[in-house]
């Protein structure tokens, strides 16, 4: 399914999209899922008894990001809230732009959300729990269309839970490229089998300004 650029495509509040096996979202415009506390909107698979990795997930593009003000307040474009997220190979998946996600629910995802080659990538108030790991970044250099990893800047990770991720609620290394301005703060991290790891092996990364703080 794409949205394509130019274009917006709103789901409201207590809407269920369910996914077949090998589809995805793909997102060159604008997606504005915005449910309520009182009701979610959810992603999810098809199947009779889903599992993990029953579909591919979201895949936001560089024309498919986030306008924020300078206080990180939503101004246009693609904005996701009070929303779940289940059953995905990658839940969200966010190439080379920015975008806002609060208070939504990453569930029984293989991994919940990679950030590659991204600039003002928000995560609030959301939770992480039971996905192999929440928020990760890649090594090195992959095969594909996104074939440049490159730099993670002014990331802000806040006040999510992490709880019951097999592997680790967040996985940020590089080789060689940079994080400038990463901010992971006042998180809550419970029965995972690893918090927090940054770095990387080979050269690791380039670390310009970053806080690992009251977590």
């Amino acid at each position: 399914i794409l949205v394509n650029s130019g274009e917006t495509l709103t789901i409201e509040p207590g809407v269920t999209v369910q996914f077949d096996s090998d589809t995805y979202l793909k997102v060159e415009g604008a997606l504005y899922a915005v449910g309520t506390s009182s009701s979610y909107i959810t992603f999810q698979s098809n199947a009779a008894s889903p599992d993990k990795s029953d579909w591919e997930g979201i895949r936001i593009r560089p024309t498919g990001g986030t306008t924020m003000d300078a206080s990180n307040n939503y101004v246009s474009g693609s904005y996701i809230k009070y929303a779940t997220i289940k059953h995905a190979d990658l839940g969200l998946y966010i190439w080379d732009t920015g975008l806002l996600v609060t208070n939504t629910e990453f569930l029984d995802n293989t991994d919940a959300i990679e950030i590659r080659r991204t600039n003002k990538v928000i995560i609030s108030q959301c939770t992480f729990y039971n996905n192999n790991s929440g928020i990760y970044s890649i090594y090195s250099t992959p095969s594909g269309d996104d074939d440049y990893y490159g730099n993670i800047d002014n990331t802000y990770i806040e006040f999510n839970t992490f709880n019951n991720n097999s592997s680790t609620g967040i996985y940020l290394i590089t080789n060689q490229s940079t994080f400038k301005n990463l901010n992971i703060n006042s998180n809550i991290f419970t029965n995972n089998s690893t918090g927090i790891t940054f770095g990387g092996g080979g050269y690791g990364p380039h670390a310009d300004s970053i806080y690992i703080r009251n977590n």
